[in-house]
């Protein structure tokens, strides 16, 4: 989770550069998995990358109570404003590290989506987010996420892709380039955008992520390493389906005895 991501456009621009994401649909996909899986009445939720909220708004109109950890202040900031603006209950965020976050109080889960656990750039890192959550769980609580499928990412990588964006007089320009490497479980992206207003350019921004996909024995491994049972791996956005090599996404129930 390097300190160069989502900076000041990204952060600016992030709820228009995904305004067509079925937030909501995701949201109800985590949460059926946490009624499932989880602990009986289960109300008080860490969101691990929380962002700018969106699919905390939504899980809200569940009755959970939300408390989001996001490494970007910018995205903080703007979470915070949102929760101003919109008098949202129940949710609160702060700035830090999830590979290093501790806290005094226990959850009943543990939340992590859109693909944060791709941020981790190794097995130490991705361990030390799982300690984390171990952490902050209460007994038999479970946490649940999203990542990249390592088969399905190596068998259909990314390609370069540029998409222009429009909020009123400004548009933003995003030009991803995607370079494969390490034998091809991780993703360098160099992300340019462009804001231009009036037909000036009155922003720049340059930013390189590097995004893991996972191998799904790897993370059983770290989770039994750590007292977690996999209770569930499957396809994104459907419980039923296993993991596939033709679908890069997929969802992990770790539970807690």
């Amino acid at each position: 989770m390097p300190l160069t991501i989502f900076n000041k456009l990204h952060s600016k621009y992030y709820d228009l550069i995904y305004g067509k994401k079925d937030y909501a649909g995701e949201a109800l996909f985590f949460s059926s998995l946490l009624k499932k899986y989880g602990r009986p009445g289960a109300k008080t939720l860490a969101s691990f990358g929380a962002g700018t909220l969106n699919h905390e708004r939504c899980l809200l109109k569940k009755g959970y109570t939300i408390h989001g950890v996001d490494f970007s202040k910018g995205m903080v900031a703007l979470a915070r404003q949102k929760i101003k603006k919109e008098r949202l209950r129940r949710v609160t965020i702060e700035h830090g590290d999830i590979r290093s976050w501790q806290t005094d109080k226990k959850f009943d889960a543990a939340l992590s989506m859109f693909n944060v656990i791709g941020y981790c750039k190794n097995l130490k890192e991705l361990e030390a987010v799982f300690i984390t959550a171990a952490r902050a769980l209460k007994p038999k609580a479970v946490f649940i996420f999203d990542c990249w499928n390592a088969g399905a990412v190596k068998k259909d990588p990314p390609k370069t892709r540029f998409v222009k964006f429009r909020r009123g007089p400004t548009e933003l320009y995003r030009l991803t380039d995607a370079t494969p490497f390490g034998g091809g479980e991780t993703i360098n992206l160099k992300i340019e955008l462009m804001e231009i207003k009036s037909g000036k350019i009155t922003g720049r921004e340059t930013e390189k992520h590097r995004v893991r996909a996972w191998k799904l024995g790897d993370i059983r491994k770290i989770l039994r390493r750590h007292g977690f049972k996999l209770a569930l791996a499957c396809q994104f956005g459907n419980a039923k389906l296993p993991i596939s090599d033709k679908k890069w996404a997929m969802a992990i129930v770790a539970k807690k005895p």
